[in-house]
């Protein structure tokens, strides 16, 4: 679901949320949650990012963009801290991952633009 919304996440992240995007925002920190904790527990054997090709990466990188830039948006009520390390250093993945393959061009709604 998170790949299928990464248009949704590429018009969402430089707005104002609305009560659409609240839920987006909120549905879309918990997915992640299940994913960080589904890797923690895997101990190694599985790494998201090694299932990602170029177009896969950057439609992630667009859901993490979002999570970032509304991180401030969440309720103060909900704990998402240790899924949030997880969003960013995964994101620093994936703005790596974009670099090594496509250096200075840009695909279409590339995330680093």
């Amino acid at each position: 679901m998170i790949l299928i919304d990464s248009e949704d996440y590429h018009k969402a992240t430089n707005k104002s949320l609305d009560a659409v995007t609240v839920e987006l925002l909120l549905s879309t920190i918990a997915k992640m949650s299940v994913l960080a904790r589904y890797e923690k527990d895997s101990q190694g054997s599985y790494i998201l990012e090694d299932t990602f090709n170029t177009g896969t990466a950057n439609q992630f990188c667009w859901a993490n963009k979002f999570l970032l830039e509304h991180k401030k948006d969440i309720p103060a009520n909900l704990d998402y801290s240790d899924t949030y390390k997880w969003v960013a250093t995964k994101q620093v993945v994936l703005v790596g991952m974009l670099n090594e393959t496509l250096g200075d061009k840009r695909m279409k709604n590339d995330c680093r633009s």
